[in-house]
């Protein structure tokens, strides 16, 4: 089933739905985050989430600036 069409018959119904969307961060949100001071453990890989490593948020903030540079380049014209 459609996430949105379901996510329609949820407020028709009277209930506030959640989508499982997620957002890419900004360069400034992954520049106030820390990285996780130890690996994770069972509970925290078991829920699915938890804080990056250093070399996870590396990555990302690389990513995240590639991006804002090509953002500009486009909208600079």
């Amino acid at each position: 089933m459609n996430m949105l069409r379901h996510a329609r018959r949820l407020k028709n119904a009277g209930q506030i739905p959640v989508l499982p969307f997620s957002k890419q961060p900004v360069l400034s949100e992954l520049v106030a985050t820390w990285p996780a001071r130890q690996r994770p453990n069972d509970t925290e890989k078991g829920r699915g989430w938890g804080m990056p490593s250093l070399d996870e948020l590396r990555i990302a903030r690389s990513q995240a600036r590639s991006l804002e540079r090509k953002n500009k380049e486009e909208y600079a014209d």
